[in-house]
């Protein structure tokens, strides 16, 4: 019976979302028409179109971080480095195992965490796999932390704020399976799991219903980069025995389920003539 009422009020929370989602767009029904058409002035390389067919088989893909990013990679390093030794860091919604290390409000038109999440080839792929103009809803520097229990986002889950979510992760050191290494389960494999569930799972239930082999585990040096649907592929990680230093840029459609998380117009340093059209799409300007 409890179990009854559980999934039943899941139902009604994911009807109201969606209304709500609905309703915004209907508000904003302009800028939801304009974003769309402006998938048309898109034109992908052939390198790109090979990405994003992926993304729309797997949900996931391995990045070439130096034919992206190239010589950002190592301001990324050096910012990364100063702001995980100088910043105490703020813990992410009651996360004790993660530490947010950078401050939105502090973000200028010189920072090589918005360089980096507006590079135009990204932002061009994933707004063709979101189907609109992508939109900037978040830049993190997560310091993962050692812990002797895990939870939430150490659990099995998918992100529910969005029909698709796009993250790209940046390692900024050397991950191993020490360092709590990003697990993930592909789109296929994740269709396998009920969908009526508590949000995060353990592993003994994610594994009545997958097979062990079927978990990817990314590993590899700094600057190992990848971009994934948080929304359709189940995942987790931050099971750290030595920290893990990541920089995740999270870009969804702008229309989500709820309230965009950071009004970038707010922060003063942020000049809009700086950037290209898609670029000021992402942040909404």
């Amino acid at each position: 019976m409890i179990r009854k009422i559980k999934i039943i009020k899941f139902l009604i929370h994911q009807k109201i979302l969606h209304i709500k989602k609905y309703l915004f767009i209907m508000l904003n029904i302009k800028e939801f028409l304009f974003r769309k058409k402006q998938l048309n002035l898109l034109s992908l390389s052939s390198e790109s179109k090979l990405v994003l067919d992926k993304i729309l088989e797997e949900g996931f893909y391995k990045l070439d971080s130096n034919l992206y990013f190239g010589s950002l990679l190592d301001n990324l390093y050096e910012e990364a480095k100063n702001l995980s030794i100088k910043t105490e860091g703020s813990l992410k919604k009651g996360k004790l195992f993660l530490e947010q290390k950078i401050n939105l409000s502090d973000i200028d038109n010189d920072s090589i965490f918005l360089k980096i999440a507006l590079n135009e080839k990204i932002l061009e792929i994933i707004s063709s796999y979101l189907g609109s103009s992508a939109y900037l809803e978040e830049v993190e520097l997560i310091q993962s932390l050692p812990s002797e229990e895990y939870n939430q986002s150490q659990l099995w889950h998918i992100d529910r704020t969005d029909n698709k979510i796009i993250k790209l992760f940046i390692y900024c050191n050397d991950v191993d399976e020490k360092n709590g290494p990003f697990k993930f389960l592909k789109t296929k494999e994740s269709k396998k799991i009920p969908s009526l569930v508590p949000h995060y799972l353990d592993d003994s239930f994610v594994d009545k219903h997958i097979d062990s082999s079927r978990v990817n585990s990314v590993k590899g040096e700094k600057g190992t980069s990848f971009i994934i649907d948080t929304k359709n592929c189940f995942h987790m990680g931050s099971r750290c025995q030595k920290p893990r230093l990541a920089f995740i840029a999270y870009y969804n459609s702008g229309f989500g389920y709820f309230q965009r998380k950071h009004d970038w117009r707010k922060n003063e340093t942020i000049y809009p003539n700086k950037f290209s059209k898609l670029q000021k799409l992402a942040l909404d300007l």
